[in-house]
């Protein structure tokens, strides 16, 4: 079988695509051979490692904050829908939204002398027996 007649075109649709990609990527980005060819030096394949992991934790947090961005827009269309359902006016909405500045607090009056606690009443004392001191 010739290299012109490889069967992967037959199996998967877009390989042709794939391949011209990846051509078109060799041209117009002369390293991106070194990351497709393999190497039998382990250091440059630890750096490769480490670069690749690196991209792979940055590309899942972007996925992360992109599918937490959309499920916060869709629970607040969620709130809205259900807000319009129960008659509520966006206006009414709006100005129950707003944030309005806090109040001053009042100035409190300078603490006066604190008056004391009145002194608690000693317990009567226990008379003991006139025999029983000494002796």
């Amino acid at each position: 079988m010739s290299e012109s007649a490889s069967p992967f075109p037959a199996l998967m649709p877009g390989f042709d695509f794939l391949q011209g990609l990846v051509r078109q990527a060799g041209t117009a980005l002369p390293g991106m051979n070194a990351w497709i060819t393999p190497t039998l030096d382990p250091e440059e394949l630890d750096k490769r490692i480490s670069e690749l992991r690196t991209v792979q934790f940055w590309l899942e947090q972007n996925a992360r904050l992109l599918g937490t961005t959309i499920q916060g827009l869709e629970v607040q269309r969620m709130t809205l829908n259900t807000l319009r359902s129960m008659n509520v006016s966006m206006g009414d909405l709006r100005e129950a939204m707003a944030i309005r500045p806090m109040p001053e607090p009042a100035a409190e009056p300078a603490p006066g002398p604190t008056p004391e606690p009145a002194p608690a009443p000693e317990p009567a004392a226990a008379s003991a027996p006139a025999g029983a001191e000494g002796g």
